[in-house]
């Protein structure tokens, strides 16, 4: 028996610095930026940290069907909990994969084109900026490409010796890649299934080939069953592996697709997910296929469009620059020397991707006939370029594809070198002439849906929510004003501005921002909304109502109105009005936890406190608003009524959002002091409850810490609370 030869030992070793490279580039940029959003993450990062939050704790973080693939939540949320969630260990854990992917890379290029072509794609993905940033977020990215790369090197041993020895892994990590991001592998799977089945044919070996491709899909189906029972027995009905895949498709396929891709999160984005809501569809089959038969039906009343739209799409995937969706690497390049410098932009040439897209593609036609094994690579191109196209564009949506455009672009361009060095200066200048003549089409300037958005203000406002989620009032506020820097005629900023400083108790303020709100654009329903809001926290009622009059003229069918006056006539102790509003408003599909909440304080003050407790529920059924637990976990905790009253319950309810960031959040501090001071344990409830007084006076939220001291006060002496009325809000 032999041991391993020079070569081998050769290929270990550079195998080892790559994925090293790969791995320090990406830590030295996660210590050297002063990017906030390491550690107060937002958008779908913030999501994901939910999600883990909940896990890591022992949690459960969907009600029914996984909404999002669950693998890599999954195994972030047992990184947390391995380290206590140490951002640090998080990120570390994120550079490992990173330093993976690079390594993957290399083994790649060594597979299909050589060991030298293999390290220096190695090394350039080690280096490539986009990737870089990606790598270092809270996102499933670095997981996602590794998992293909995998897929990719067994797709290679399949090619070769298509025994099941090789069929059955092939399958099985094209299911698990599924299970990170489902979109690409069908795709692919059908492309290696076809190559199958033609080779099969040309050796007259039809039979052989049929069955190869029965293992492969029996391979991939395997790691998607435990997903698709969880599924059914959590929701009653079959979702193969996560519900937002035809919501996602309706996104980018609808005759208002420009505008759909460009919803940010909020109100705009609640109204699109809650369409099903208008016909009656609330499971999340239901769901599924109303958003399906609206794709569908696009296609088949306006094929010319559809199919425009998809001409549109495929132009911004294939092209230089780098789409923003949620994120905008533009925005934090300002954060990064590194970032900065590995991506940018030369005169009209994108840089990385629109040097690397050209190269990459003309290598992948290069050598077909010669190398039919690349035709793999050529597949699997195509396949992750139409999983993107079918749905919407977004720069991390290609990340899976930039490793085999980088090792066809290096093995491109070693074989043009090597025929210049050879005299055959004729086939370089075509293969040079043909790299040119696509880095000029890919990198002609194209407008995406979401050139409208300002990111910087977006990146701001997002940022300022994680920080009111986090009770942290005052860094919100700081970066509300940042976004305004931005943006200054922002008037939905301005109306966030007024919302924050009414929480804060600094009614005055929220009133001036409101109306600054209102002026800026006077045809915002939301700007009128908050200056109504504004003026009840005043107390200026006939101000308020009229303004609520305009805004039902603007949108007669805006729950808020009717919340807001329900919020009213419940404060002027007209009860049964208020109810009428309370009802109305939650009629409406597009109903906000905010109504639940504010229809059962009112509950609250008639007694009527099992009809607040069945109303919270219900609204927690639809929604999972921290804020609608919070409420529910007060109630329960606090009911004077005994019958009603359930401290357990309350502390199951606590336990389900006072972790991750909802730990620094006074508000939710005060529930759970409460709940457990309602269970006995007075010590929790004492070191809770002085953690909030501190939180809440550091936070500038004098109401809040005021009545937290009262508490404090009746713990001392082992005294639970019993007034509902004192009730903590966020809101």
């Amino acid at each position: 028996m032999t041991g391993p030869t020079h070569s081998d030992r050769l290929v270990l070793v550079w195998l080892l610095l790559v994925a090293v490279l790969g791995f320090g580039v990406r830590l030295a940029y996660y210590f050297e930026s002063d990017d906030p959003t390491f550690i107060h993450p937002i958008v779908d990062s913030s999501e994901y940290d939910f999600y883990a939050s909940k896990i890591a704790h022992g949690q459960n973080p969907w009600s029914g069907a996984f909404t999002r693939p669950p693998l890599y939540p999954i195994m972030l949320g047992a990184v947390y909990a391995i380290t206590g969630k140490s951002w640090t260990a998080v990120y570390l854990f994120h550079a490992l994969l990173g330093g993976v992917v690079c390594g993957l890379t290399m083994l790649l290029g060594c597979r299909f084109y050589g060991r030298r072509v293999g390290i220096v794609s190695g090394v350039l993905v080690a280096l490539y900026g986009p990737m870089i940033f990606f790598d270092v977020r809270l996102l499933a990215s670095p997981l996602v490409v590794a998992l293909y790369l995998v897929l990719l090197l067994l797709a290679g041993r399949v090619w070769e010796s298509p025994r099941w020895q090789n069929l059955l892994p092939c399958g099985l990590v094209a299911g698990v890649a599924a299970l990170a991001r489902p979109t690409i592998a069908p795709f692919f799977l059908l492309a290696l299934a076809m190559g199958l089945l033609i080779r099969s044919s040309q050796r007259r070996q039809v039979s052989k080939g049929v069955v190869a491709v029965i293992i492969l899909a029996a391979g991939s189906i395997l790691p998607i069953i435990p997903a698709a029972a969880r599924n059914f027995v959590a929701s009653g009905e079959w979702v193969p592996i996560s519900t937002l895949g035809s919501l996602n498709l309706y996104i980018g396929n609808n005759p208002e697709a420009e505008r759909t891709i460009a919803i940010r999160p909020g109100p705009d984005w609640d109204r699109m997910n809650r369409l099903p809501h208008a016909e009656g569809k609330v499971s999340s089959a239901e769901k599924e296929a109303f958003f399906l038969g609206q794709v569908t039906s696009y296609m088949r009343e306006n094929p010319v469009a559809f199919l425009k739209n998809i001409a549109r799409k495929t132009r911004l995937y294939f092209n230089g620059r780098e789409i923003p969706r949620n994120f905008d690497i533009q925005v934090h390049r300002g954060f990064s020397t590194i970032l900065s410098g590995l991506t940018g932009q030369l005169g009209p040439l994108h840089l990385p991707f629109g040097l690397l897209l050209p190269l990459g593609l003309v290598g992948l036609i290069v050598g077909l006939r010669d190398y039919p094994q690349r035709w793999l690579l050529l597949g699997f191109v195509t396949a992750c370029a139409v999983s993107v196209i079918l749905f919407f564009n977004g720069s991390r949506y290609r990340m899976p594809a930039v490793p085999v455009l980088t090792v066809a672009a290096v093995g491109l361009t070693s074989l043009l070198i090597r025929q210049l060095a050879s005299g055959l200066k004729r086939s370089a200048m075509i293969g040079f002439g043909a790299a040119f003549v696509v880095s000029v089409v890919v990198n002609i300037p194209v407008a995406a849906p979401t050139d409208a958005v300002n990111f910087e203000a977006d990146f701001y406002v997002s940022l300022a929510g994680r920080h009111t989620f986090e009770g942290d009032y005052k860094s919100a506020i700081n970066a509300y004003r940042q976004a305004l820097l931005s943006q200054p005629d922002d008037a939905s900023v301005l109306g966030d501005l007024s919302n924050l400083h009414g929480q804060m108790g600094d009614r005055p303020a929220a009133l001036n921002y409101a109306r600054l709100a209102v002026q800026t654009d006077d045809g915002l329903i939301d700007a009128h909304l908050q200056l109504a809001s504004a003026m009840y926290g005043l107390a200026m009622w006939d101000q308020a109502i009229a303004q609520l009059v305009i805004a039902e003229s603007i949108e007669p069918s805006h729950p808020r109105v009717h919340n807001l006056l329900g919020q009213i006539a419940a404060t002027q102790g007209r009860y049964e009005q208020a109810a009428e509003h309370f009802d109305r408003s939650l009629h409406f599909e597009n109903a906000e936890p905010s109504i639940y909440t504010a229809y059962a304080r009112m509950l609250t003050k008639t007694e009527a406190y099992q009809k607040a407790v069945d109303l919270l529920e219900r609204g927690l059924g639809q929604s999972r608003s921290v804020d609608l637990k919070n409420d529910l976990a007060w109630l329960l905790a606090t009911c004077p009524q005994e019958r009603v009253r359930d401290a357990e319950r309350a502390m199951v309810l606590v336990g389900q959002f006072l972790d991750g960031a909802g730990a620094s959040n006074p508000y939710y501090l005060d529930t759970a002091a409460a709940a457990h001071a309602g269970v006995g344990d007075f010590k929790q409830a004492l070191r809770l409850a002085a953690k909030a007084h501190r939180i809440a006076l550091e936070a500038g939220l004098a109401p809040l810490a005021k009545a937290v001291a009262a508490r404090l006060r009746d713990y001392e002496q082992h005294n639970a609370c019993r007034n509902s009325e004192r009730r903590p809000t966020s809101q």
